[in-house]
């Protein structure tokens, strides 16, 4: 008899021990939306960048959701060959808000011309990015970038 509650303990422990190793946090969740993003803009796929947008966007400017989504494909229609380098510095989570700090650069093809949308060829620009969980899922609500100086 106790040998087998040594071994329905030890089965328990180790399933709890693997959901746990497993099942991700929030901070991988949050950097496979930023993976993500970046994979969809390289790709030039706006309805896949768009999945990670809230619907509560409000972009630097004051855009929203409807804009922003114009304003990428727009740029998909007129730009081709993205190149994006990306690091997330930092991972910041308080209840359902969180901020993600990048350093990037992004570089299209405009024709025979190469230019960079974010950073230069000397560095990359810091971002930070504002993110919502929503019932199911983080998404982007917003993103500023901040000026290297």
């Amino acid at each position: 008899m106790s040998r087998n509650r040594y071994l329905i303990f030890t089965v328990i422990s180790l399933t709890v021990m693997l959901v746990f190793a497993f099942y991700p946090s929030d901070r991988k969740r949050i950097k496979k939306i930023i993976r993500d993003c970046g994979d969809s803009v390289v790709n030039e796929n706006a309805d896949q960048l768009m999945e990670h947008i809230s619907f509560n966007f409000k972009g630097p400017h004051g855009g929203s959701y409807l804009q922003l989504k114009k304003r990428v494909e727009r740029i998909f229609e007129r730009f081709d060959d993205f190149d994006i380098t990306s690091d997330i510095m930092n991972i910041s989570i308080e209840g359902k808000q969180a901020e993600a700090d990048l350093k990037a650069s992004v570089i299209a093809s405009e024709g025979i011309d190469r230019t960079y949308f974010i950073g230069d060829a000397g560095s990359n620009e810091d971002i930070k990015v504002f993110l919502e969980k929503s019932p199911y899922e983080w998404k982007v609500i917003g993103f500023e970038r901040l000026h290297n100086r």
